[in-house]
């Protein structure tokens, strides 16, 4: 555990959410695309969306524009460009 000002204990587990909420606030509302490089992402190659939040996994969740598919795509932040 990591000993902060107060002298409190931070635990891993509260680390990894504090880094989970930092990344969440850095990328929520960003308009990106991916790197269609990778196979398991071509499906969205020339697409644009918008990161509605991350979760706790650091994970990116993404609604592409321009189309009635309205889901939330979980793609892993490093495969992401902020356009």
């Amino acid at each position: 555990m990591e000993v902060i000002g107060t002298g409190f204990r931070m635990s891993q587990v509260d680390q990894r959410i504090e880094a989970a909420e930092a990344l969440k606030r850095e990328w929520t509302g960003k308009r990106v695309t991916v790197d269609d490089s990778q196979p398991s992402l071509r499906r969205f190659a020339g697409r644009e969306g918008v990161v509605k939040t991350v979760n706790m996994n650091g994970h990116a969740l993404i609604e592409f524009d321009g189309t009635v598919d309205i889901s939330w795509y979980d793609v892993d932040l490093a495969h992401l460009r902020e356009v």
